[in-house]
């Protein structure tokens, strides 16, 4: 968020989400972006990316052989509007959401666990994708909302 005050501010009011909007659309380039708001391509390909957290997971979801696209929803505040969420995709055409958690978590008895929030968010979706992250590795888990 801070993010888009910050663009905001810069290129005037609501320039942020005339930029997801042009990022939205294939046909817009990075440099053609970049011209119209007086920026470099580097920066529109930035403000472009996902979380590195999330990039993670869908760097792991692709090598293991999955498609991914990137999930558009419709803002309900303006219906001709739509976004790109950052920690939603389509996974072979199924809505998922991801959510990272940096480590286990010890219990007295010195068990594992993680604590796993499900909230409206995560119920809009068919599926949750939890990514557990402990030093290098990151153990991913699919859980279809019929469990949950």
């Amino acid at each position: 968020m801070a993010v888009q005050h910050r663009f905001d501010r810069t290129h005037g009011r609501r320039a942020f989400v005339q930029l997801r909007a042009m990022l939205n659309d294939p046909r817009f380039t990075y440099q053609h972006v970049a011209n119209k708001f007086g920026v470099t391509r580097q920066y529109i390909a930035q403000l472009a990316e996902y979380p590195p957290a999330i990039q993670a997971v869908m760097d792991k979801l692709r090598r293991a052989g999955f498609q991914m696209a990137p999930y558009n929803s419709p803002q309900p505040s303006t219906p001709n509007r739509v976004r790109t969420s950052l920690k939603m995709i389509l996974v072979n055409g199924v809505l998922c959401t991801i959510q990272v958690r940096p480590a286990f978590k010890f219990r007295p008895n010195r068990r594992e666990y993680a604590r796993l929030d499900v909230g409206r968010d995560v119920r809009r979706a068919k599926a949750a994708l939890f990514a557990i992250r402990r030093s290098r590795t990151m153990k991913l888990y699919v859980i279809p909302l019929s469990a949950i």
